[in-house]
């Protein structure tokens, strides 16, 4: 039952989700960051050795260490693709559609290259999911949101059941204080603080 009087809630559209069941099927995980959804498609894919793009930021490498994951790296060109012949069976090989300048059609040519291919599209969050790989998108780059990332791709909810459900309103403060300090300050000092929480 909602209370009358006091103060006004916070009035926020409500409106579906870009990725849901309804357009993806089971098929979905909502985790809290993008370095999380990328641990979490190892699990789905039951691999503990990851190849990363030399060009990646350092905390999802710290944190896929963290969580007992191999990394080994590749190398990319000029044009963003992954400089590496093969990788083994027992292996995901981490594609990042960089600055969301691939298309789908080069995606999938790219990771038909692979095996077990993680797509890393916390760049690119508009970008159709690959069939085949392990989709990762990262919410919180591309919407007013604390956090929140995606994982799609099969059986990518086999383990959703064994994650507590989180809530983000202890910790979407920095949010509001944009809007009022801008990004500076306190403001960035509480969203890194969020940044520690979310994993």
């Amino acid at each position: 039952m909602k209370e009358i009087g006091s103060f006004i809630d916070l009035e926020l559209p409500l409106t579906d989700e870009w990725y849901s069941e309804k357009r993806y099927g089971k098929d979905i995980a909502r985790l809290n960051s993008g370095r999380a959804a990328i641990y979490y498609a190892c699990r789905c894919l039951n691999i503990s050795t990851v190849y990363l793009p030399r060009y990646q930021c350092d905390t999802v490498r710290d944190f896929l260490l963290k969580k007992n994951i191999e990394v080994r790296y590749y190398n990319i060109n000029s044009d963003y693709e992954p400089i590496h012949p093969k990788n083994e069976d027992d292996t995901a090989f981490l594609i990042v559609n960089y600055y969301g300048v691939m298309n789908s059609s080069r995606m999938q040519m790219l990771a038909s290259k692979y095996k077990n291919v993680i797509i890393d599209n916390s760049q690119a969050f508009f970008a159709k999911p690959i069939e085949g790989c392990m989709n990762v998108y990262s919410a919180r780059k591309f919407v007013g949101v604390p956090d929140g990332a995606y994982v799609i791709g099969k059986n990518a909810s086999a383990y959703i059941d064994e994650y507590p459900e989180s809530y983000s309103s202890d910790t979407a403060l920095f949010l509001l204080q944009r809007i009022e300090y801008g990004c500076e300050g306190k403001t960035y000092q509480n969203r890194t603080e969020n940044e520690k929480r979310i994993d």
